[in-house]
This record gives structure tokens, sequence and C-alpha cells, in this order.
């Protein structure tokens, strides 16, 4: 192995790129922190690694090493200082001991996210020394961010095991590992019964997703296996995995035994341990012995006898002598009482008898009753999370357990009628039946979204060709499914939301019942999205006809205003709900068929000199649909072929899609950048393609939830022609459109959008990156004033193509009828090198920008808008609305806004730090 120390770091600065994340992990070196080195580089992030190897082992980094993209430094944290051009995310899974205050200075330089990686033993556990840094370091990270507006969260994690791991943490699980790898595990007895100690992989996806996914700031995860394990059955598996392995052994299901931020964490990060016990199992003790890792013995927890001896000895003579002193009060109270207490006829013992009996017979029900529902809201859970990964008949069985735990449920409610008979609590039964019937309504609802799912699943297998089905036939049914579904949950909605059902009830229903109106949302919200694609999906394959849709790559390296030069395209055509033809073409072969002379745009003529429009520069407008519109038009001309609609992918989006497809394309950023051989991005195009609609059993979930993100950050972006399809994609924001002006009301709608385009003719945009800085000034009567500072970084080292020059013909859109003040480039005032236009609804101003090779250089705007807040009855409310350009990336932003001393507002501290990886909207309430 490399070895790696303080030495080789100091003399060799840390390179990492401007244009890709970056990453400081705390503690890299350790169990957990080489781990999730390693998956945050196969997430194509670069990584700082920092460890001063207290705790951690050089060997753990022998992966990490090996990717270029990794840098390595040897050193506390308490004395990090980094010189780097971005810091984008900061993970903390170094042990405790340390301050974090440095690093918190890190994040606040930087803006960074952060996550810390804490225990759940601070649930459940007396705080001793060792959890007290956990705590007083969650406050101080919590407290930090909040004062600095920072974005930080926290992953409390139960015991974790699997290679690398040590053996500090007290669980069951990681106890009888250390014992199977020191040979003796049979003379290991367990105390516990069962233990939520998760791999290391599950561990590793839960803190990436806590930190990739939206709206996780100042939130709590809570990371362990669910439903426990036994101990007894890890016993088992760890004496003979192979034999437990080959019989496909499942442990037996027991009660949930929840934290406090579990069922969140489930819900939000739609994350759930996925390692199989015997491999995760096998994979750690297969670790230690391939790798001849010393393992340290197993602590002795008893004490010596001698010493027990002793203390039971005190012990007992304190017990008699308390026993003794209990027994002589005792007898004086009861004389006491003796004589306080009243004769008892017979017929009043009787109904005191009864009334014990009565109160019995209720008690042990109703802890049944307590038992069954809980029974079946944790099978109607399993269900839901069932859908998404296609385990549709999964999902179906744990509907069965929820129905015969609701059965079981039904049966003691009637076993105590005898009770609301004698006129007790039948207020209170009666609302119980009433839930009981709710609840099998769910099921049945359930089951109904469940199976719609699995023939719209199949519907999708019929047009790829995997299944030889009727498309139609498929389609009608998970359209009758789901449309009975939606009519179902919207019924069981109203039951649940009637405000006379909780009063009355026990406490552990009326929790119950709340808990089910969340299942009730959940399931609700999936099924109008699959019914909203079973009634769509028909008309976009042609179920009763053809249908034709092109398929195009847009090289985001050369950026254009509807994301990239057009580098690949092809034609994807559809008969009776079937794939038909996928033809893949050159974009220059295309052109060279195009007989028309098509007017250019005026600024591709100025610019690059064109004197017909070609395919390859269609995507000149920043509204797709428009720019869609006219990559049919051409392409119609060229071929003579109609066209039903246009998706567009960018490099972001279709490498993303590549690596969720299985195929792995090395080095594609560097490729993309240097090929000049359109037959390069064909070739990738048609890969995608025929992956996508050839290859049996692709994880289609991991394409659905690729593409929703893809669509939210515009690297992909769809156009229809029918008219009824394209409503549906501009109510679902997924065509990239240009905002224009809504109907006038009471807010005070702004707008902000910069779209750039390169007309130098290189790849440059792979190596600029951007930084906006708006200050938005309100005065006292009311007017509206701007200044933004958009600063550019080149850092192409040469003007050789591909790098070079940024020549960028930019346009800047505000609300119609502003005007526009000043514009500088640098120290330079270009005002009058401007045009200005107005499209969209908006002003427009156009003018272009070179920034050489190394250059940072800060482009300067200041404008008025021509309307004045309005105050009614001394309340206002601001909307800004900051519109990100399809094809780029996640551009750091931050907006300033001032008012008079006379107004207040709902902003706290009136600054904000996000970025443009999405439009950006911003809304503010004034008073005065």
């Amino acid at each position: 192995m490399e070895e790696i120390g303080k030495d080789s770091i100091e003399k060799s600065p840390i390179l990492v790129s401007r244009n890709s994340p970056v990453a400081l992990v705390v503690g890299v070196a350790g169990f957990v922190g080489s781990h999730l080195g390693e998956e945050l580089l196969a997430h194509h992030i670069q990584v700082v690694g920092v460890d001063n190897f207290s705790t951690g082992n050089k060997k753990n980094l022998q992966e990490c090493i090996k990717d270029k993209r990794f840098h390595f430094l040897d050193s506390s944290a308490e004395d990090l200082r980094l010189s780097l051009p971005r810091l984008d995310y900061i993970f903390l899974v170094a042990e405790g001991g340390w301050s974090v205050a440095a690093v918190l200075d890190l994040a606040k330089q930087f803006k960074s996210k952060i996550v810390f990686v804490s225990t759940i033993e601070l649930y459940e556990r007396k705080i001793n020394h060792r959890l007290e840094w956990f705590k007083k370091a969650e406050a101080e990270i919590a407290r930090f961010a909040q004062e600095n507006k920072l974005n930080a969260r926290v992953v409390r994690l139960a015991g974790l095991y699997g290679p690398r791991m040590h053996f500090r943490v007290d669980d069951p699980c990681i106890r009888l590992i250390q014992a199977a790898l020191l040979e003796e595990l049979q003379k290991e007895v367990a105390l516990d019964f069962s233990s939520r100690a998760l791999f290391i992989d599950d561990a590793v996806s839960l803190i990436v997703k806590s930190m990739l996914s939206g709206a996780t700031a100042s939130k709590i995860f809570d990371g362990v296996f669910y439903p426990p394990i036994k101990v007894a059955e890890i016993k088992q598996v760890l004496l003979d995995p192979i034999w437990h392995e080959n019989r496909g052994f499942k442990p037996v299901d027991l009660p949930p035994w929840s934290t406090p931020n579990l069922e969140k964490t489930i819900k939000q990060l739609a994350w759930h341990p996925q390692t199989n016990l015997v491999i995760g199992l096998k994979k750690t003790l297969s670790y230690f012995k391939d790798n001849e890792v010393k393992i340290p013995e197993l602590e002795q927890k008893e004490e010596k006898v001698e010493d027990r001896k002793i203390d039971w000895e005190e012990e007992k003579k304190r017990r008699l002598s308390v026993e003794e002193d209990q027994g002589v009060a005792k007898t004086k109270q009861n004389k006491k009482w003796s004589q306080r207490l009243p004769k008892i006829s017979t017929g009043q013992a009787l109904v005191l008898v009864g009334g014990i009996m009565i109160v019995y017979a209720l008690f042990l029900p109703i802890l049944s009753l307590s038992w069954a529902t809980l029974t079946y809201r944790h099978n109607l859970t399993l269900a839901m999370e069932s859908l998404p990964k296609g385990e549709f008949n999964k999902g179906l069985t744990f509907l069965d357990k929820a129905s015969e735990g609701l059965e079981q449920a039904n049966s003691l409610v009637l076993s105590m009628e005898i009770v609301p008979q004698m006129g007790l609590l039948r207020y209170q039964f009666e609302k119980i039946q009433k839930l009981v019937g709710v609840s099998a309504g769910v099921i049945k609802a359930a089951k109904h979204t469940t199976l719609g799912t699995q023939f719209l699943y199949e519907a999708v297998k019929t047009i790829s060709g995997e299944n030889t089905a009727s498309t139609k036939q498929y389609l009608d049914k998970a359209l009758f499914e789901l449309t009975t579904a939606e009519a179902d949950f919207a019924r069981l909605s109203l039951d649940l939301d009637d405000n006379e059902l909780l009063p009355g009830l026990p406490n552990f229903i009326a929790f119950r019942v709340n808990s089910l109106k969340e299942r009730v949302k959940d399931y609700s919200e999936l099924t109008k999205k699959m019914r909203m694609v079973a009634i769509f999906l028909p008309e976009v394959v042609g179920t009763t006809g053809p249908k034709s849709y092109l398929v195009v790559l847009q090289n985001n390296t050369e950026l254009r205003p509807s994301g990239g030069l057009i580098t690949a395209i092809s034609r994807i055509d559809f008969l009776d709900g079937k794939l038909k033809k996928i033809d893949n073409q050159k974009v220059s072969e295309l052109d060279e068929k195009l007989k028309l002379n098509i007017e250019p745009p005026k600024e591709l003529k100025q610019d690059l000199g064109l004197t017909s429009w070609s395919l390859q520069d269609a995507g000149w407008e920043g509204d797709f649909p428009t720019a869609a519109r006219q990559v049919a038009y051409i392409y119609t001309k060229a071929t003579g072929e109609k066209i039903d609609g246009v998706v567009a992918i960018d490099l972001v989006a279709l490498e993303e899609l590549l690596n969720i497809t299985g195929l792995s394309v090395e080095d594609l950023a560097d490729n993309a950048l240097t090929s000049k051989d359109q037959n390069y991005f064909v070739k990738l195009e048609e890969g995608l393609l025929n992956k996508l609609f050839f290859v049996p059993n692709i994880n289609w979930l991991g394409i659905v939830n690729s593409l929703g993100q893809s669509f939210e950050k515009k690297h992909t972006m769809v156009y229809f022609a029918d008219t009824k399809l394209f409503s549906f994609l501009i109510s679902q924001n997924l065509a990239g459109a240009f905002p224009r002006p809504a109907v006038k009301d009471k807010k005070m709608a702004d707008f902000l959008a910069i779209l750039e385009a390169n007309v130098g003719g290189n790849r440059v945009n792979f190596y600029v990156a951007r930084k906006y800085s708006l200050e938005t000034s309100i005065g006292s009567e009311g007017q509206i004033s701007h200044r933004l500072k958009l600063t550019y970084i080149n850092s192409s080292k040469t003007a050789v193509w591909p790098a070079g020059t940024y020549k960028n013909r930019v346009r800047f859109y505000a609300p119609f009828g502003s005007q526009l003040l000043r514009v500088l480039w640098g120290s330079q005032d270009i005002t009058k090198e401007v045009s200005s236009f107005a499209d969209y609804g908006r002003s427009g101003y156009s003018f272009v920008l070179l920034l050489a090779p190394t250059e940072e250089k800060a482009l300067v705007l200041d404008w008025q808008l021509p309307d004045k807040i309005q105050f009614i009855e001394g309340e206002a409310t601001y909307r800004l609305d900051v519109v990100k350009q399809a094809g780029t990336n996640d551009d750091p932003l931050e907006w300033k806004l001032n008012i008079p001393v006379s107004f207040k507002t709902s902003l706290p501290g009136q600054v904000i730090s996000t970025d443009l990886s999405r439009d950006r909207r911003f809304e503010v309430k004034l008073t005065k």
C-alpha cells in the first residue's frame, strides 16, 4: 500500500476541480469514514479526508487512495486549515473527544452543508462521558448552524458491523461477531433478546441520503435495523453462515422497536436497510479472516466471584433488617386499618368480586387490542414500502397480514360487547367499531393501489417488448384499479377527518388514528400520481396508432439557452402501444439533408456568422417548448417525418442514467469534452436507449427517481405536440417552460433570469464557474431596485480547444418595463453596448462578454422596476422568482434584502444563501 504521511501531504497542495462538488470527511480512516469516502467517490464527489489515526487505520484507505479525486490530510480536525476553491459538504464521522469549532468555521467560510454522525444511545442510556461529547457536539452544531444560517443535520446510528469494523460499541451483535472471529462463539451467552445493529453499507447510504436529499436541514435522522433481529438467530448464522445462505434463511419478524425519528427517516429519505443479515455477517467474517486482522480479546463483564459473595452477604443482612422493620410497621398499620374498615355483607362482596372480574376481563382484551393495532399499522407500512421497489406480491402479502391483525382486533371488540350492553362506554365502542370499518376500507383501497401499480408496471414492460401481452389491456386494468382506489381513499379521508371521531377514545387508539391519517394521505398521493400516468401513458405511446418522438442529447459543455449544443439525436417510434423502432442519427448528417434555408436568429448571425439555422443550433431559446418545436420543425424539413414530441437530456442526466442502467462509461466527462467525433455521442445515446427498452428487469425505480431530480434541475425536459399532454407537462413543471408573467394579484411579483450562450466554438463551459450575489433594495415609497454581481471564473489553463476564452452571449430578463441603469464587466462600463428587446412578457437586454483562460471577472447589473410595492392596511407581500438556466450546475446564490428602518419583514436576518440547482422563489411579508 502507498504510504500516507504528513510529509507527503505538506509538500503537495490540495488541487480540486471547481466544476464538481467537494466533500470534507473528518475521520476518514475510521470504520465509517473510509466506507463513506468510497461511496462519495462513487457519487463523483471529490473527497478531502482528514484523520490523525488516533482510532483510524491507514489500511482502511487502500481503496480511496486509488482514486485521483481523493486527497488526504494527516491532521487533527481541531487544527484544520484549508485553502480550496469550494467546499460543498462536511461529514463529521470521527469519534468523540475533540472540538468541532475549527470545522464549523470552515462550514461558515464555504457555506457548506454539514452531517454530524451521532449515536442512538442518546435516546435510551444514562449519559456517560463518551455520550456527553455527542450530546454537546449536537447542541453546538445546531446552535452554530442557526446563528450562521447553515444547512446542518444529525444522523444517529445504532451499532454498526461490516468489513473494517471496530469492537468498541456495546451491542450484542458486535460482541457475537467478535466472539466468532476469536472462535469463542460457543462460550458466549447473550443476555440480550434482540439487536438493531446495522450493516455499514446501509448506514453509509443513510448518511449520504441525509446530505443529498432535499429539505433535510435542522433535522435528526435515525439509522437502525428494523424490525430488530433476535440475538439467538444472529448466533446461529455466525455458527454456519454458508448453510443459512444456501437455505435462504430469513429472520423471524419481531415487533417494530422504533426510535423517535425512525419513521420520519424512512418516509422522508425513502431509506430502509437493504443488506441481508446472512450476507452482511458473511462479508464481515470473510474480511477479517482474509486480511488476518488482529481481533481484540472479549471484555469480561462479570464481577469477581469473591466480590459478589461479599456483596450478597451484606445485601442479605440489609434486606433482612429492612424486612423485619417493615414487618413490625405493617402489623401496626394492619391493626389500625382493621379498626377503620367496615364489615362487608355477602351481597357487597359478590358485587366487589364481580367488578374485579369485569375489570380483569376488560384489561387483557385491551392489551391484546393494542398489540393487534400495532401489527396492522406495521404491515400497512411495509406494504407501502414494497410499492416503489416493485415487490407487488410481497406488498399484497403484507396487506393480508394487516387484514389478519384487523380481524383479530375486531374479534376482541366483539368479545367485549357485554360492556356497552350493560350501558357502559357505549359511545366509545361505537367509535371503535367505526374505526375497524375504516381500517378495513384502507386495506381494500391499498390493494387496489397495489394492483393498479402492478398493472401499470406490466404495461411498461409490454411497451418495451419485455412482455408480449396487450398494452391497452394492462393500462385499462391499471386505470380501473387506481380510479377505484382514489375514490376509496377520498371517502376514507373524510371519515378520518371527522372532528367527532377522536374525543373520548383511549390515547393509544387516538394515536393510531393520527398515524392512519398519514398513511392514507401517502397512499392517496401515490394513487393520484399513478392514475395520472395511467391516463396519459396511452396518449404518449399511441395505443391505437403511431407516435414518434425525438430524444436529443445536449452537450452542456458548450452551453446554449435550452441546455447545450445538440450533438446526438434519436427517433423512437411506437405503434399501437408498442415500441416499433429506435433510429440513432448524427446531427451533421441530418443537417446535410436539410435543403431549406431557414433564417437564423440575429445573434446567431452576428456571433457565429450563420446564414442558415441548423439542427445543432436549434436550442437557441430559453423556453424549451419553443426550442423543441424548432427542433421538430427542422427535423421534419430534413426527413419528411412528423414528430409528436421532443425529450432533451444533457451530459449530467446522461451519466446518471448510464450508471443506474449498469452501462458504466469510464471518463465520460473527459471523453465528452475532447471528442470531436459525433459518433461518440450517438453511441452513448444509443447505449442508453437500448438499456432502457431492451434489457429485462431494469431498475425502473432508480430511473424514475433519477429523472425526477433531473427534471427539477433542468437536466431533462419534455415537450409534447398534443395540447392535452403538453398542459399536463406544464402543470407538473416538466417542460422547461420559461415563466410568463402571472395575472396580477395583491403580491408584488418580481423576476430575474440570466441565459447564456457559448458562441466561441469551444467547450469552455466545462471550466467555467459562476456565483450570483443579488442585493434588493426597497425604498420608503415602495420603489424596488436591484444590483446583481455575477462572478465568473474560467479555470481553463490554455486557449487551445476544447478550453479557451468564454465568448458568452448574455440575455438578461426582468419584469416588463424595468429600466437597466448600468452594466459593468470588471471595471469597464459596457452599458452602451447593451441592446434591448421584449420577450415572454419580460423586458430583456443582450450583450457579449469575453472571459480569458484563468481569468476571474464580475458582471454587475443595476436596474429598477417600473412598479412600486402597494401596502394595504400597512401590509404587503413581495415575491421574487429567480430562474435557473437548463444545463448549468448548482451555482451558488446569495440574496440580500435592504428595507427602510420603518419596515418590518418576515425574512430573518434579511440574507439568504442557497444555490441555483433549481428555480428559486423567495416570498417576504412586509409591514409598516
